[in-house]
């Protein structure tokens, strides 16, 4: 079975099971912040308007997971590309039924530090993700490959990485 079918079943799989539970989308970050659904939202709202899918994995007692959300993701140009392009769904480690959604999803890309960003597109296919904590530089890259087919169906990351790298050093030489 391949790792992006692997993932499909098992994320449906599980979210049927939590739907009995009402797991609520998380409401920690204020209301300008990034729109965190719970699974079934998310898929409840894929059936309207299809939208590619990020995933995170935290742990609440995680100071890279915090000082991550704080930094990175609270950035207003972070923001406005995650709630427009991306259905955004956060797992904890700490609640039984995410637990399994995030061990899973971390052993199946074999990632060992959190934060970990999942970003899949509108068909449940990996795109790339990313682990450990992400600056507004480091992140930027990841979120602006996955929220475009253009990029992510044409060349792989490593190769767009490069490519975003030289534009942002011409872009950094300029403002010299």
């Amino acid at each position: 079975m391949t790792r992006s079918l692997l993932i499909t079943v098992l994320l449906f799989v599980v979210s049927a099971s939590l739907s009995a539970q009402e797991v609520a989308g998380d409401t920690t970050l204020p209301k300008a912040g990034i729109r965190w659904l719970s699974l079934e939202e998310a898929e409840t709202l894929h059936r309207d308007t299809s939208r590619s899918f990020l995933f995170m994995v935290y742990s609440e007692d995680c100071h890279w997971c915090q000082k991550m959300t704080e930094e990175t993701l609270s950035d207003s140009s972070v923001v406005g590309k995650i709630n427009t392009r991306f259905y955004a769904v956060r797992f904890t480690m700490a609640k039984a039924g995410q637990f399994f959604i995030s061990s899973m999803l971390l052993n199946v890309f074999n990632k060992q530090n959190l934060p970990a960003i999942f970003f899949f597109n509108e068909n449940f296919q990996p795109i790339t993700n990313t682990s450990g904590y992400q600056s507004l530089e480091q992140f930027q890259p990841y979120l602006e490959y996955t929220s475009d087919t253009k990029y992510y169906q044409n060349m792989n990351f490593d190769d767009f990485k490069k490519t975003w790298d030289n534009i942002q050093s011409i872009k950094n030489t300029r403002k010299s």
